[in-house]
């Protein structure tokens, strides 16, 4: 069987997905780094075997991550965190400028079986394994429950799009059972809520969607997103918590969305007013340098502090301000591809949700939901797929009967 680069690419990129999240454990992560280079590899070979023209991204990513070596030996911050999430997006950008094809429909069954397995077991291992909430984690990839929990909804993305439903009845039964976030439920609800909402109102959403399909439009959308958040955590504080807050899990106004929103207020005032991070940031270290590394806990503002919940702020503070600039270009470069309302299920929620999460970027998440929005979705159920294989076997059956028939009588 002939393997084409665009079918690499597909198996590569849920690969990628299965090694990094459920296999490699977090105290070898650097072992992620191996099939991640690889990748790039094969695929910068293929692209001058081909005279494939080098596009803005590939270049912007390289000269970024050439400047991140250089940080490497120079900056007095670990910088292996932002060296990861480069060249990792390098990986995105040249498996989408080189294509990614589907693989047969038997070959793809095995993989999603072999994530689905991989996915239970860590189910039934991880809560043995808990974060500082006491809530289960995936202690391969994640010390953070949310972040766990995000990493299982992109793999219920990946089967939507190829038509498994235990991929679904995995995600729902471990939010069900085990899990206790509110962002969780919000992302399944706005997933489900736009998958099967979206036709109703179609000819009002495709207009508006294809108008934000340029990446400046995207970029600034984002940015004025974020803008409204911070603004949003200073009148939370100030105004709607001053009066007191719940305890945890009882309401919105509770101590820990108080705690996140307090701890972006303390990113800004603390951090990115108060160092030079114009040109680079604190890397892997941005925990350390708020005082709060893993497994410690320090008061703010009467309540325990925690890294800001907001992605973009995240990035601003690990890249630096003009280096987290030109990777939130390049990420919606790449975006604004995928962004239509084909694909508006998948991009809505995770974006949403990018605002209450430590950090999208962290071990390729967001090239993780990058590849599953780039692969093309099966159309038709998985039984009638099946139907349809059978047809053609059973039709090229009758043809080389037929042939043979033929020649039979000419002889």
């Amino acid at each position: 069987m002939k393997l084409s680069i665009g079918k690499f690419n597909y198996i590569s990129g849920i690969l990628f997905g299965i090694l990094t999240y459920l296999v490699i454990p977090i105290e070898y992560e650097r072992l992620c780094l191996i099939p991640i280079i690889l990748i790039c590899v094969i695929n910068i070979f293929y692209s001058f075997l081909c005279h494939v023209k080098i596009n803005r991204r590939v270049l912007i990513s390289g000269i970024m991550l050439t400047y991140t070596i250089l940080l490497l030996m120079l900056s007095q911050y670990r910088q292996d965190y932002v060296f990861r999430a480069w060249i990792t997006i390098l990986m995105i950008i040249l498996m989408e400028q080189n294509g990614i094809e589907r693989v047969s429909t038997r070959q793809e069954s095995i993989i999603w079986f072999l994530a689905l397995s991989l996915l239970v077991y860590r189910a039934i291992v991880s809560p043995r394994m808990y974060d500082g909430t006491g809530s289960p984690i995936f202690q391969t990839a994640f010390y953070d429950r949310i972040e766990t929990e995000l990493c299982i909804i992109l793999f219920m993305y990946y089967a939507v799009k190829n038509r498994h439903i235990s991929g679904v009845i995995y995600a729902v039964l471990y939010y069900f059972l085990l899990s206790t976030s509110r962002g969780t439920l919000l992302l399944l609800t706005m997933f489900f809520g736009v998958r099967y909402g979206k036709t109703f109102i179609k000819n009002f959403l495709k207009k508006r969607i294809e108008s934000l399909r340029k990446r400046k439009r995207l970029l600034a959308l984002a940015l004025s997103l974020f803008f409204i958040f911070i603004i949003f955590s200073y009148y939370w504080v100030y105004q709607v918590a001053d009066s007191g807050v719940a305890s945890h899990g009882f309401g919105i106004n509770d101590t820990s969305n108080f705690s996140r929103f307090a701890s972006t207020i303390y990113s800004i005032k603390e951090l990115l007013l108060k160092h030079n991070l114009l040109i680079s940031g604190f890397g892997s270290e941005l925990r350390n340098v708020m005082g709060i590394p893993i497994g410690q806990n320090v008061r703010y503002m009467g309540q325990w502090l925690v890294q800001s919940h907001n992605s973009i702020l995240n990035l601003l503070l690990c890249f630096g301000i003009i280096p987290g600039i030109l990777y939130l270009d390049v990420l919606f470069m790449i975006i604004k591809k995928v962004f239509n309302f084909d694909n508006l299920e998948y991009t809505l929620g995770y974006i949403v949700y990018s605002f209450i999460i430590v950090l999208i970027a962290k071990k390729g998440l967001d090239v993780f939901w990058l590849y599953i929005l780039l692969i093309p979705e099966v159309k038709g159920t998985r039984l009638e797929l099946s139907e349809l294989k059978i047809r053609k076997i059973k039709t090229r059956k009758k043809a080389n009967l037929d042939f043979g028939k033929e020649h039979k009588y000419e002889n």
